[in-house]
């Protein structure tokens, strides 16, 4: 394929994720057209994610790297602290003694009413020198990683409760025109809302703001064009096409 046609198909790939974003846009601005459109911004940079990535079978994998690389989100390495708290208070072993304290210690810090932004959370090599490296120190619950509590892959755990369940997670307030993620201080009860008392817990709330998935959706198809264009990549190979809704009958 000569240059100028591939410039011209990748912006023709390109032009259609503009389209489908102005789309998203144009949905209302209820709390369920909100959520509505979250959902549809990671689905996007699902479908994104494999044009850059096709080698990749996993999607979880080719989100995380997609999101890493062209993102351009300062803090997706970060180690939510609620989240470690949460996990630390499931660790009772004195092997996590260091990361408990630290954990600890970090969230008096956050004023209560506070809107505390992700650059509050600790980088995730300040966490990780601080984790148990002995051999046959126990995981505090097999299936939640240090790795995982970084808001990169908190993202893809949005993503795959948005997009398999049709639901968002936690508690948080959006605050309208906020750019990037934050925490608010909330209590919560867990009763029913017709027997709940006034008593709850009182937690640190996750926000990715809706303004959050417009602007990394913005910034990744930038630098997805730029990519697919400098190395003479043609985006459409990476899916199939045709008559038959089995790929391989095409």
């Amino acid at each position: 394929m000569m240059m100028t046609e591939l410039n011209e198909t990748i912006e023709r790939f390109v032009g259609h994720f503009r389209d489908q974003r102005l789309k998203i846009a144009a949905l209302g601005t209820e709390r369920d057209h909100i959520f509505f459109k979250k959902t549809l911004y990671v689905a996007a940079l699902d479908a994104l994610a494999r044009s850059a990535y096709p080698q990749i079978k996993g999607n979880k994998e080719r989100f995380v790297k997609f999101i890493g690389q062209f993102g351009s989100w300062n803090d997706a390495n970060r180690v939510s602290l609620p989240h470690l708290a949460a996990l630390m208070s499931k660790a009772p072993d004195p092997a996590y003694s260091r990361v408990r304290e630290y954990t600890l210690a970090e969230l008096t810090k956050w004023g209560e009413g506070q809107e505390v932004p992700l650059s509050r959370d600790p980088p995730y090599d300040t966490i990780h020198k601080m984790w148990p490296s002995e051999k046959g120190a126990p995981s505090p619950l097999v299936k939640v990683s240090l790795k995982s509590l970084q808001h990169i892959y908190l993202l893809y755990t949005f993503r795959s409760s948005a997009v398999h369940e049709l639901r968002g997670l936690g508690y948080g307030v959006e605050i309208d025109n906020d750019k990037e993620p934050y925490y608010l201080s909330c209590t919560t009860s867990f009763e029913p809302e017709d027997t709940a008392s006034n008593s709850g817990v009182k937690a640190w709330e996750l926000t990715y703001p809706l303004r959050f998935f417009e602007m990394l959706f913005d910034r990744s198809l930038i630098q997805l064009e730029e990519h697919l264009k400098k190395d003479r990549l043609n985006p459409y190979t990476s899916f199939r096409f045709g008559t038959y809704w089995i790929p391989e009958l095409n």
